[in-house]
């Protein structure tokens, strides 16, 4: 390959990986607000279920997929 072939081949890469990076934190930060509000809406005794169900355990982690 040329050197200007992999000069644009590294940019590409570059940029697709701080999309990657973009998306896994915005997952991240949706994932951490969706605990927050299920946790808050258990301890406000508003649930059906809240005493049936053990908040301590919920905490936000990355998305399976």
């Amino acid at each position: 390959m040329e050197k200007s072939q992999m000069k644009i081949l590294g940019i590409v890469c570059l940029v697709v990986c701080l999309i990657c990076v973009f998306v896994a934190v915005e997952r991240y930060q949706t994932n951490t607000k969706n605990v927050r509000a299920v946790k808050q809406f258990m301890n406000n005794n508003a649930a059906p279920l809240g005493s049936m169900m053990s908040t301590e355990k919920m905490r936000a982690t990355t998305p399976p997929n």
